[in-house]
């Protein structure tokens, strides 16, 4: 018979990877950027900033394959091109916006 409390204490020991964090965090990132993008992108910025979305999600794959592999240098520096090539999507997004709304439009930078 299994004892309850055991089962809580089991549970509450595990630790998250951080490594595993940081990309669900970009992962729901770049969801937001790629909905922002369907809403305000110009024709203009869309194929940048289909590149932009084409690195990190290139980056959470390669994340996925590695994580668990004792390779957190090659992870901590693929996690950071995915957030930098994320910054330059999201900065994209934000001269479309002001050059459509003016500069009082809502900021996007608020996650970066």
């Amino acid at each position: 018979m299994v004892n309850e409390t055991s089962i809580e204490l089991d549970v509450m020991s595990v630790t998250i990877d951080p490594h595993a964090r940081r990309a669900r965090l970009l992962a729901f990132c770049l969801h937001e950027v790629q909905c922002e993008a369907a809403r305000f992108a110009s024709a203009a910025t869309i194929h940048a900033l289909t590149n932009h979305i084409s690195a990190v999600r290139s980056v959470l794959y390669l994340v996925a394959t590695r994580v668990g592999q004792e390779k957190d240098t090659e992870i901590e520096m693929l996690l950071e091109l995915g957030e930098a090539s994320l910054r330059q999507g999201r900065f994209l997004l934000l001269r479309t916006r002001q050059a459509r709304f003016g500069a009082r439009g809502p900021s996007l930078l608020r996650r970066i």
